[in-house]
């Protein structure tokens, strides 16, 4: 990629940057007079809120932006930007366990690109994701998933997905709710542990947060308290920066 072409992009990525100060600024603003709510996340008063605002006007541009540039020219250098700076085990495969991210078009992807992941999801493949996307319904699939996790593959499985049964009640942003156990029955199956990892815009590029790990034995206490555990820090990450979840986003 030509370093122009690098170069363009952050300067982009900047411009979105300075124009998200506005952006918050009249939020702000109509908040202030009633014509808009604060978001859910965001429980601080108005008066305090314009950062984690202007964190999410910068967000939600920045997707705008790369989610037209990764079909452009500056493809490799958008794809660039994503920087999974968590350690990952050598000799195992793992289960990376994220929340709805508004990053999740770029990151399938950087996974496409780079054959980092599987992707656990419930939406119906297309041509341009089909070799990484699972549903994870029926046995074939889940049997292709320990195969891929036991030869040391990776799989990226969201938390925050729930469900009507009752076997996995869980609080998350306030919220009663009925959690899936996939992740760590996928985990117990293939003998590999689970990472959770938060994707960020941080400094011009996708980071990721870090979160709690559990190794194989650890696998063995309540599937549910591990659960817990996650969406209780991703709960605690979402309400320091309420732009990590996509619902805050679009």
């Amino acid at each position: 990629m030509q370093p122009g072409l690098s170069f363009c992009l952050h300067l982009f990525i900047k411009a979105c940057n300075l124009l998200s100060y506005l952006g918050a600024g009249v939020h702000c603003s109509l908040i202030a007079t009633g014509l808009l709510k604060n978001p859910t996340c965001i429980v601080k008063p108005v008066q305090k809120s314009y950062s984690p605002l202007r964190n999410i006007w910068y967000t939600r541009m920045v997707k705008r932006l790369v989610s037209g540039l990764v079909r452009s020219p500056l493809r490799r250098s958008t794809l660039g930007l994503v920087d999974f700076n968590i350690p990952l085990p050598a000799d195992s495969g793992c289960i990376i366990v994220i929340c709805h991210s508004p990053w999740r078009r770029l990151l399938v992807q950087w996974c496409i690109e780079n054959k980092f992941a599987l992707i656990v999801s419930g939406m119906i493949p297309t041509k341009s994701n089909k070799l990484i996307y699972r549903r994870a319904k029926g046995y074939k699939e889940l049997r292709e998933l320990v195969n891929h996790l036991r030869k040391h593959g990776r799989v990226i499985v969201s938390a925050d997905v729930f469900n009507h049964l009752t076997n996995c009640p869980v609080q998350f942003l306030g919220k009663p709710a009925n959690a899936s156990l996939l992740p760590v029955r996928l985990a117990k199956l293939s003998g590999v542990p689970i990472i959770t990892a938060i994707p960020q815009l941080q400094h011009g590029n996708i980071n990721f947060i870090p979160g709690p790990a559990f190794d194989y034995p650890r696998l063995e206490l309540n599937a549910c308290n591990i659960i817990q555990q996650t969406l209780s820090f991703m709960e605690n990450t979402i309400q320091k920066s309420p732009s990590v979840l996509e619902s805050n986003i679009v």
